[in-house]
């Protein structure tokens, strides 16, 4: 029989956000009714799932973008037809340490506005506050000496990494002896580039400001299902730029190139990124018509019209040429082709 090592329960309920995002939402096979999604500054994060990987049915593996100093939470919450026979625990480990570890009786399983884990809950011996989550990125820099230190590569092997994992529980019993409890998450100096080849890594979560909160209380309890959890939610942190390095968010394609594509590669872009190539080509061709315009504003040289076109498209490296005419500039060629010359025989009448 195993002994669970404490759980944090508030003796008030906390205020949560009434936000759900169905589409932001992970769920596992194995446990209908559990939710679970990561929020920062109070939006829901949108998931990115890798195609390629296969996981059990009790396991759900997902991306999402982390953006340097924003703050963020852990959101689930329970539903029909989840069980409300057993009270819940759900370990939150980030980086590899276990920072929250919450107990759910079973009558709050179902409450309405859900539950959420916004950093550890400690005091200190009067006053009882929350830390909060924050993404941090990492200091990453080049350095020309050769070998990476083991500790340094013990210490990014789980950066990178939210985990949170469900037990059912048995004897839940309040342990009025535990008075404190600290924890931690190492902010890490500057790493070496050449430690976190291939993995792409940017962020990594340290604990921000503190805020006030209500007095918890904590418990022992006996992990149920021989200690196994019935359903874990990895999520995996990176900042817009890693993600697509790592071809979880395709890289939106260039103008140039899908004109050139046949309707097969059209047909396969999502609405995002048809959306960006139309953004891009409305801005590309309000650039033209006002450098067009400015330009041929203050030109006075006839036959100049090269030189405009040129420069035009020095300022944008995919500009697609779409051949205008400048009336002004036509009306004058014909007045400079109109004028006689020594070869044209002029003939004066009275």
């Amino acid at each position: 029989m195993l002994t669970y090592r404490g759980f944090l329960v508030p003796s008030l309920p906390l205020s949560y956000s009434n936000t759900v995002v169905a589409s932001a939402m992970a769920v596992v096979d194995e446990a209908p009714g559990l939710e679970v999604h990561v929020q920062a500054d109070g939006n829901p994060l949108r998931e990115y799932t890798d195609r390629h990987t296969t996981v059990s049915e009790a396991i759900s593996e997902s991306y999402i973008e982390a953006k340097s100093d924003s703050t963020f939470e852990i959101h689930y919450s329970f539903k029909a037809p989840f069980p409300v026979d057993r009270p819940v625990s759900m370990i939150v480990t980030i980086d590899g340490k276990d920072v929250d570890e919450p107990l759910i009786r079973p009558d709050e399983l179902y409450d309405a506005n859900g539950h959420v884990s916004s950093g550890p809950i400690s005091n200190d011996g009067k006053d009882w506050f929350t830390q909060h989550y924050c993404f941090s990125p990492l200091d990453i820099r080049e350095y020309s000496e050769g070998r990476i230190p083991e500790d340094l590569q013990s210490k990014l092997q789980p950066i990178g990494i939210i985990t949170c994992e469900f037990y059912f529980l048995d004897n839940a019993r309040r342990n009025p002896k535990i008075a404190f409890v600290q924890k931690e998450l190492e902010k890490l100096d500057t790493v070496n580039e050449k430690a976190i080849k291939g993995e792409s890594l940017s962020h990594q979560a340290v604990l921000g400001d503190t805020e006030p909160t209500e007095e918890i209380q904590y418990y022992d309890a006996d992990y149920a299902d021989g200690g196994e959890p019935f359903a874990t939610f990895h999520f995996y942190y990176r900042s817009l730029a890693a993600l697509k390095d790592l071809h979880i968010i395709e890289r939106t394609p260039d103008p140039v190139d899908v004109l050139d594509s046949d309707d097969m590669v059209l047909g396969q872009l999502n609405r995002e990124q048809l959306e960006s190539i139309v953004r891009r080509f409305r801005d590309q061709e309000e650039t033209r018509v006002r450098m067009k315009r400015e330009l041929s504003d203050t030109s006075t040289v006839a036959g100049d019209d090269h030189n405009v076109d040129s420069r035009i498209i020095a300022c944008d490296d995919d500009f697609i040429e779409i051949r205008s005419v400048d009336l002004r500039k036509k009306r004058k060629l014909e007045r400079v082709r109109q004028m006689p010359s020594d070869e044209t025989e002029v003939i004066v009448l009275d």
